[in-house]
Formats: structure tokens, sequence, C-alpha cells
């Protein structure tokens, strides 16, 4: 799961599911890649307000994306949180619209792929 979470957002530079998330902005780039505009200024949010953070991505996750919040905002901005929890959670968003959202991509990727093949030919 590390693999896809830094395949879709690896500007984010996640190297765990604890204190990578702690601060909002992973989660926030999470919701980004899969509702693009939804949090689009998540690279400087201010990592001093990461319960704040934390609940705006998750509220925007639940609300457009159906997302349920599995624990709360609190929890996930402690630096002891479980890792398990945060996998749980970041998981629905690997089966749910990220997924789609790829599909979308590597299918926009392959036709533009295909289109400068023909005209190279």
């Amino acid at each position: 799961m590390l693999d896809w979470i830094q395949v879709v957002i690896p500007e984010a530079n996640i190297k765990n599911f604890t204190t990578d998330w702690n601060n909002g902005r992973a989660l926030s780039a999470l919701v980004e890649t899969c509702l693009p505009g939804a949090v689009s200024d998540w690279n400087i949010l201010d990592e001093n307000n990461a319960v704040e953070n934390i609940t705006s991505a998750m509220q925007i996750a639940e609300e457009e994306l159906s997302i349920p919040a599995l624990l709360a905002p609190d929890d996930m901005a402690n630096p002891e949180v479980d890792e398990l929890s945060i996998m749980t959670y970041i998981s629905c968003f690997n089966t749910q619209q990220c997924s789609q959202f790829a599909e979308d991509l590597l299918s926009s990727t392959t036709s533009l792929l295909i289109w400068r093949a023909e005209l190279h030919c």
C-alpha cells in the first residue's frame, strides 16, 4: 500500500503510515488527487492546524467521495497513531474514487500515446 501512495501522491513524500499523516497534508493531497480542485493548496496547509486540516480533508472525502471517516481527526494527528488504523482508512481511497481516477488517468495516457504514435507513422 505504501508503494501505491507513493505513486498516487509522490510530491507528498510519504514514507510511513504514522507521522507522515499527522499534519493533514498527506490526506489532503490524497483527497486532491481523487477530486482535483478540492484541496489544491494542500502543500501550504499550516502544520500547526493539523486537526483542522485532517477534519476538512475527511469531511470532503466523506461528502464528495463517500469515504467514511474511520478514525477521529485527533487520532490521526497524534504522532503515536496506530499504523493499521491509518492504513485501513487510506485503503478506502484505494478501493473507491482514486482507483477510478487512476484508471481514467491510465486510459487518457494510453490514448495520448496511441495518438502520438499514429502521428509519427
